[in-house]
């Protein structure tokens, strides 16, 4: 079938039942009934109400929620007001997290334009857009953005910026003439895309299609197919709440059984106690020092440019296995710069960064003498770029205006020292450039004398000379010489460098010059290859990722050889380095994809959909992909991937409102910060995680050890929730600004299917089994002294409490890192872990001594001996790193005798 673009004008305007004079107001009356309002509609609703309801649906939640409406069912107000306002700050968390999931689509459709100039039975109207019709017919110039997708039917030098769709900035020439075959976007030059920009020239186009059925539209339509989804931490989390939640209630069922068959505890008293129980178990502190933690890092993350729109992203950059980077202006400046001159039969290298002024002229890699950069070829090369030209620039980057080609061509003329108003040549006249010559002429005058200066594509600048200039002599240009020009300008395109033809020739002075007068039998001087010049950072930006195991895939509408060519600068691909463009990839199924997914580097000349199959085909394999954008072809697989990352200097408010962090310098070296940052926010996570949960275990197994032996408890409900008030909420909040290590980027990435626990297991478990002998020690103690049942009992939980309270905030100084002790690290390498352990221990203080305190608590004074046994048992906490060390080692010696002793039996 063919498409639009396959059509001649006239074969469209049939098409569309429209004609060069348009379509009627009465039909087109009746055509926006057809097709709609020229707008974007958003299919799915947004409910608030839906989504903060659904912050109460998680398991570990409803626990917490029946333990709550159980205390207010015995009345005790306090303790059920600390549950449910931990229940309440869950749910504000969640509930903002997802609150701005849909705030993409709000952007696509506040980018509109108010009105444009349409023709309708021969009459120039200016028209709402919204009212704009398949078969209308509009105009459009410079300055003009595109509202709708059309067919282009007349041009005068149209040049469209396509970048907003296909993500390459160089301007598009267009044309009218019906094109063959399948086309990928960017190669549909007869056709003009919707909210594209004209960046030159005027033209006259047939709209096709309106609305959501445009380019621009689709994308609105793959933006909403795309959901936000589960970052891999909160997925772990919710499976850890989950398994937790199901254990709780095992222990729980179990321990009201063994407590009711024994007989020894009320029934009422046991309902008490499995509440406190489930509190214990409970990490409530885990999702606020979670939350506590992402901020810190998010705040660190600003100071580094980058701006996180989701919270939770801020620690699923660390997870990243794949970056899927733009080209132009992240791994590059986004600044064309000159980088090879060629003339006189010598190729002369520039160096230098994008638009600055200062760079060096050299030949075979010997700098050019200041006598060198004087020569005639060089200087006249150098003048006809900055003289047929009409861009500006000052003295600083801001000053610069202009196509960035002609820029580029002013900034090589300036490091040879040369502005273009030095020249003092008065202009007289200018044939524009245009898509069917390919080339550009200026006339100007200098010492009573008329020069004509041309610059163009290698092949027009050539076919219009006639002879060459070499060593400061015209001689003729021969075929064999022009084809040994073009093949020098071959291998410089094969290089990724645009290369552009300079020509000249004296002239007779005239009042109305000739164009094709003019540009004939010109003198042909050299070329200049200029490249988008990669950023010194990024190259050494790609190679930390290559370090931590981070793979960079470069996504790009620019040509392949200009994409590999970059690539290759910047040590991303070698020689034999896979590169792919759009239209191999379309040949491609999705199992094909998958499979080669791992080897392919280089992606060019893509469209949006393409992007998204690139995504998918990394999450089939399981990586975590950050995607780079700043168009809005990039929303819709910003959108898809784990970490959208949008341009803030460059990017659009669509991709923008679909990313889940804005970087703020368009740099790629800022996202690999970014990736370091999150790397360490997760690592402090992983340490709090570790703590609370040796810390809660502990409470567990004292409460159900003592009830499974008919003791009494060590431990009451208001005991449980201070415990974890003191030590659950400061100190391991100050675990999140704890310092880590400084090679964490040279560390291997985490499986992003590894749970958070793995590793944590034996610290966990063998810290939660000595909190429990030391706490059950100090209750034993307490029970045994000779005072009364009732003071034996308020004694020995005074004893437990205690030491389970400094246990823990003893215990927190081995959680500050992966191998972390007390010894590794100074205590004042965190001042607030330390300020807040200090701080829990006065106010662990207060309930003791505090006669008011006393009765809420259940406690009383502890003498000189009996804070010798407490202090004494709760210091063991600092030899649970070390003891687990010794276990680690005995069971690799035992693996290692058991192996030689096999090996000894079987020879």
């Amino acid at each position: 079938m063919n498409e639009i673009y396959n059509l001649d004008i006239e074969e469209n305007f049939r098409e569309l039942g429209s004609s060069v004079d348009g379509i009627s107001e009465s039909e087109a009356e009746t055509r926006l009934k057809e097709f709609g309002l020229n707008e974007i509609v958003q299919k799915r609703k947004f409910n608030a109400l839906k989504i903060f309801i659904s912050q109460f649906t998680n398991f570990l939640v409803i626990i917490l929620v029946l333990a709550g409406l159980f205390k207010v069912y015995q009345k005790d107000f306090l303790e059920a007001g600390t549950i449910f306002a931990i229940i309440l700050i869950n749910a504000i968390i969640g509930f903002r997290q997802e609150f701005k999931a849909e705030e993409a689509l709000k952007a696509l459709k506040q980018i509109s334009i108010s009105n444009a100039k349409v023709i309708r039975k021969g009459t120039i109207t200016s028209i709402n857009v919204k009212k704009i019709v398949p078969g209308d017919i509009v105009l459009l110039e410079e300055g003009d953005k595109v509202p709708a997708d059309a067919r282009l039917i007349e041009e005068i030098g149209l040049k469209v910026n396509e970048s907003i769709l296909t993500g390459e900035s160089t301007p598009v020439l267009k044309k009218t003439g019906k094109l063959l075959g399948e086309l990928q976007m960017s190669e549909r030059k007869n056709m003009l895309f919707a909210n594209t920009i004209i960046a030159g020239g005027k033209g006259k186009a047939l709209i096709v299609e309106t609305g959501h059925k445009t380019e621009f539209g689709k994308i609105a339509q793959l933006i909403e197919k795309y959901p936000e989804e589960a970052t891999p931490l909160l997925e772990q989390i919710n499976n850890l709440a989950k398994q937790l939640g199901l254990g709780i209630l095992v222990i729980i069922m179990i321990l009201f059984v063994v407590g009711f068959v024994q007989g020894k505890v009320e029934p009422l008293e046991l309902l008490d106690v499995s509440i406190a129980l489930a509190v214990a178990a409970i990490p409530e502190g885990l999702p606020i020092i979670f939350t506590v933690s992402l901020a810190l890092g998010i705040k660190a993350l600003a100071l580094q440019n980058t701006i996180t729109r989701r919270m939770t992203a801020a620690e699923t950059l660390g997870s990243t296995t794949v970056i899927c980077s733009d080209k132009t202006g992240t791994l590059t400046r986004n600044e064309l710069m000159v980088k090879k001159l060629f003339y006189n039969n010598k190729l002369i290298e520039i160096s230098g960064n994008g638009y600055g002024f200062q760079g060096n002229f050299s030949c075979m890699e010997k700098e050019l003498s200041e006598e060198e950069k004087k020569n005639h070829e060089l200087n006249l090369l150098l003048k006809i770029g900055a003289l047929c030209n009409n861009a500006s620039i000052g003295e600083k980057k801001e000053e610069l205006v202009g196509d960035p080609t002609e820029i580029a061509l002013l900034v090589s003329a300036a490091k040879n020292e040369k502005r273009k108003e030095a020249y003092n040549e008065e202009f007289i006249s200018e044939f524009a450039f245009d898509s069917d010559r390919k080339m550009m002429t200026s006339i100007y005058r200098k010492d009573g004398k008329f020069f004509a200066y041309s610059k163009g594509s290698s092949e027009s600048i050539l076919e219009r000379s006639d002879y060459y200039l070499e060593n400061g002599k015209r001689k003729k240009l021969t075929p064999g010489i022009k084809e040994s020009f073009l093949l020098n300008n071959e291998e410089h395109a094969g290089e990724g460098l645009r290369v552009l033809g300079f020509a000249f020739k004296e002239v007779k002075e005239k009042e109305k010059y000739e164009m094709n007068e003019v540009e004939s039998k010109l003198i042909f001087v050299g070329f200049q290859a200029m490249i988008d010049t990669p950023r010194l950072e990024s190259k050494k930006a790609i190679e930390e990722c290559r370090k931590a195991g981070i793979k960079v895939k470069m996504i790009t509408g620019d040509h392949l050889l200009t994409a590999k060519a970059i690539a290759k600068e910047l040590g991303l691909i070698n020689a034999e380095g896979k590169a792919i463009t759009g239209r191999e990839l379309d040949e491609m199924s999705d199992e094909e994809l998958e499979k080669e997914i791992e080897n392919i580097t280089v992606f060019a000349r893509v469209n949006p959909s393409h992007k998204v199959r690139i995504i998918k085909a990394l999450q089939q394999k399981k990586h975590i992909t950050a995607m780079t954008g700043d168009g809005v072809n990039d929303a819709p697989a910003l959108k898809k991937a784990e970490i959208g990352i949008a341009m803030g200097l460059t990017g659009t408010d669509v991709a923008k409102e679909a990313a889940d962090i804005v970087i703020m310098d368009d740099n790629f070296a800022t996202i690999v910060n970014a990736i370091e940052e999150g790397r360490k926010i997760f690592q402090n996570i992983k340490n709090f995680v570790k703590y609370l949960l040796a810390a809660n275990l502990g409470e567990i197994m004292i409460i159900a050890t003592a009830t499974f032996a008919g003791f009494p408890l060590p431990l009451t409900i208001f005991q449980i929730l201070w415990i974890n008030l003191i030590t659950d909420g400061l100190p391991a909040t100050a675990l999140t600004n704890e310092k880590i290590e400084e090679n964490v980027m040279l560390q291997p990435h985490r499986n992003p299917n590894d749970s958070i626990l793995k590793g944590l297991l034996p610290f966990i478990l063998l810290g939660g089994i000595i909190s429990t002998a030391a706490s059950l020690g100090a209750f034993f103690i307490g029970f045994n002294s000779n005072e009364s049942i009732e003071e034996k009992i308020i004694l020995g939980r005074t004893m437990a409490f205690t030491t389970l309270v400094f246990f823990e905030l003893f215990f927190v100084f081995n959680a500050r890192g992966e191998k972390s002790t007390f010894y590794s690290k100074s205590i004042f390498s965190n001042k607030w872990l330390l300020l807040a352990v200090i701080g829990s221990m006065i106010l662990q203080l207060l309930v003791i001594y505090l006669p008011f305190a006393q009765p809420i608590f259940s406690t009383t004074e502890l003498n000189a001996i009996q804070w010798i046994y407490v202090i004494g048992l709760s210091i063991t906490a600092l030899a649970v790193p070390d003891i687990l060390r010794i276990i680690e080692k005995i069971i690799e010696m035992t693996g290692n005798n058991k192996i030689k002793y096999l090996k000894t039996q079987k020879e």
